[in-house]
């Protein structure tokens, strides 16, 4: 199916190939092109009112999180938006370790990775993973380590919240190649690794990319002169969006 062809990163979305025309369809002498994609660039009307901008992008992001909330579940696989210059990677699989809560429902309400510990936001959702990191030489197997700290991320921050991975089978199918498993035979953090296949990373870099045309972040904390409108009064997990300079 040509819309499961994968996205090229840097390539326009005009000239994607699953955007392109398709000669060779069945329906071709139907339509004759007249079906084809037309991708265009949406920009505001310079009459619209900011605030009206501002609250079309919060209505998305609570979609993301009302939609990620009623996936995400302990135990759960999922895939973390993870912004790493470094490594060159934009996502990272996380084991689900809570079911999705507010800080108030948290009796320690604190990222437990910082020194000078800041209160998370209370109007926001949260979820408790463990990072998962790549099988030495295997691109697609991932383990938890042992030693691997529990974080919270916001909900908004799941790309997708439950990916089905197949968990090793030690001298089974799926398992690592055979010159993998001599070199890790006696390593047991790697007994429970799963799969993660190529076709799945195409779909969580198409999300990525969806992501990114938002070009907005979450704010920490929310400023006097935002209209109070934005808020929602029971204190749900309205987001407070404001956009990047």
């Amino acid at each position: 199916m040509q819309l499961r062809e994968p996205w090229i990163d840097g390539t326009e979305p005009s000239k994607q190939p699953r955007y392109l025309q398709n000669r060779s369809c069945i329906l071709w002498s139907v339509f004759n092109g007249k079906n084809d994609w037309h991708i265009i660039n949406v920009i505001p009307d310079p009459t619209c009112d900011p605030e009206l901008l501002e609250l079309s992008k919060e209505v998305v992001l609570e979609s993301v999180a009302e939609n990620c909330k009623i996936e995400l579940r302990r135990g759960n696989y999922a895939v973390v938006d993870f912004d790493d210059e470094k490594r060159r990677r934009e996502y990272q699989l996380a084991l689900v370790t809570s079911d999705p809560y507010y800080p108030s429902d948290d009796p320690d309400p604190y990222q437990p990775w910082e020194k000078e510990k800041q209160p998370l936001d209370p109007n926001l959702m949260y979820i408790s993973i463990k990072y998962m990191d790549p099988v030495p030489s295997l691109k697609q197997w991932y383990f938890v380590g042992q030693k691997t700290p529990r974080e919270k991320v916001l909900v908004q921050q799941i790309l997708m919240p439950d990916i089905e991975l197949q968990e090793r089978v030690v001298g089974g199918s799926p398992d690592f190649p055979p010159r993998t498993r001599k070199t890790v035979k006696n390593n047991e953090q790697y007994t429970r690794s799963v799969f993660f296949p190529a076709e799945m990373e195409m779909a969580v870099l198409d999300e990525v990319q969806r992501r990114k045309r938002l070009d907005y972040f979450i704010a920490a904390d929310v400023d006097d002169d935002i209209d109070a409108n934005f808020i929602s009064e029971d204190g749900g997990d309205d987001l407070i969006v404001v956009e990047e300079e």
